[in-house]
């Protein structure tokens, strides 16, 4: 009996290295080549495709959109001359708060005078150009 099992050991053995050996030899996928060690140069494959089978395509990336864009909901007259407002401008990477009076509209171009608050930072004196596009919030 002892030596069956020593026989039966001996087999299963065998065949794990033989398995370990055939999986680390690498071989078996260029079987088929006549010299292994040439790998071939690759080629330019050319896919033409009929316009009714059209494959789908979503941008990645940065993309360029041509046209214009504006603000189409903000009506001509939204903003008055010499009246006062409190601004939510988006300013780089945080948003400032603007309270002035509007002395001139240019288009979505505001001239305003007043004073400007940043995050953290004491109100300063602002008389500037405010472009209404930036504008996240009027009170």
């Amino acid at each position: 009996m002892e030596k069956f099992k020593a026989g039966i050991l001996f087999v299963i053995g065998l065949g794990i290295i033989l398995t370990c050996f055939a999986f680390t030899s690498g071989t078996a996928g260029r079987a088929s080549q006549a010299n292994p060690s040439v790998i071939p140069p690759t080629q330019d494959v050319r896919v033409v495709n009929k316009p009714t089978e059209s494959i789908p395509v979503t941008a990645q990336g940065t993309t360029t959109i041509a046209g214009n864009v504006s603000i189409s909901n903000l009506p001509g007259t939204f903003f008055q001359v010499n009246t006062r407002y409190n601004f939510t401008l988006a300013e780089g990477s945080g948003n400032a708060l603007i309270n002035c009076v509007v002395q001139e509209i240019r288009g979505y171009w505001l001239r305003c005078n007043g004073q400007i608050r940043r995050a953290s930072a004491p109100p300063q004196p602002f008389n500037s150009w405010v472009n209404a596009n930036f504008i996240i919030a009027v009170n």
